[in-house]
């Protein structure tokens, strides 16, 4: 079966958009059996309506396991809620997502993706009005999944986990799982 994204290094397909995430992005290839992870938001920033499981499946943004790795790790080290730390190491704005849900898939179909460390994100402004920059993990490198949701079809969902996060005003959301430690 050919790659999902064939020839990304010469159709720049959505290459814009990863750049506005990720540094210098290159193409990798995701292979089957190989697991990523997602941190996605059980409901949108703004308006509070809720995300369906299907579609927080759907987001272009995900992790390799050797990263999502080393963001356990650092949860496990620190004091910051697991979806606190994912927002920190991939540079997510409050306003784009709770990172309250940890999903793992695996692919089932090779796909070309770009891969690359995230960039850092300076707009999001708190309800205090302090203005918030996230500069990212810089030993995470991220994965942008060109052709979402469509391309979705790669990955076979394999687990998804409500975990602690945190919201714009400082306070504790999501499930018990990951919670923030003394």
């Amino acid at each position: 079966m050919p790659n999902l994204n064939p020839n990304l290094a010469s159709t720049k397909l959505e290459y814009t958009r990863a750049a506005a995430g990720i540094r210098n992005p290159a193409v990798t290839v995701l292979v089957p059996g190989e697991d990523v992870y997602r941190f996605a938001s059980s409901v949108q920033p703004g308006t509070g309506h809720a995300v369906s499981p299907a579609r927080q499946a759907t987001g272009p943004w995900w992790f390799r396991s050797r990263d999502w790795q080393k963001i356990l790790k650092s949860y496990l080290k620190g004091s910051f809620s697991l979806g606190t730390t994912a927002r920190i190491a991939g540079a997510v704005q409050w306003s784009w997502s709770q990172m309250d849900v940890l999903l793992k898939a695996r692919v089932v179909s090779a796909i070309e993706v770009w891969e690359g460390q995230g960039l850092p994100q300076y707009r999001d402004v708190l309800p205090n009005g302090m203005t918030v920059t996230l500069r990212g993990f810089p030993n995470v490198v991220q994965l942008y999944v060109p052709g979402m949701p469509g391309n979705a079809a790669a990955f076979q969902l394999i687990d998804r986990l409500e975990v602690a996060s945190t919201d714009q005003r400082g306070d504790e959301v999501g499930g018990a799982w990951g919670a923030a430690r003394p």
